[in-house]
């Protein structure tokens, strides 16, 4: 439902053109900005959120099947990731 572009300094979430007629649209943070991106898994995909620097947590709305290659691409360029998982019922 939305793209997810980043490099070195930004990111960008773009939702598709159905998606941006009913609900919200593109959102970008800059590095700088950023405290961290969370990936959580969710039932049926990862969750993406951003944390700003401030600490406001910028509600997820877009989704990965996997997390392995986000954040590795996410660390080579340099963004900070958190990172919550559900195991046995208890999120760590």
């Amino acid at each position: 439902m939305a793209r997810l572009r980043f490099d070195e300094d930004s990111l960008v979430i773009t939702p598709r053109l159905l998606t941006r007629h009913f609900g919200p649209t593109e959102i970008q943070f800059s590095r700088r900005d950023t405290k961290a991106v969370r990936l959580s898994t969710g039932i049926f995909a990862v969750r993406v959120s951003v944390i700003r620097s401030d600490g406001m947590e910028v509600a997820p709305y877009f989704k990965l099947t996997s997390r392995d290659a986000a954040r590795q691409a996410l660390r080579q360029r340099g963004w900070p990731v958190v990172e919550d998982r559900w195991q046995l019922g208890y999120r760590s």
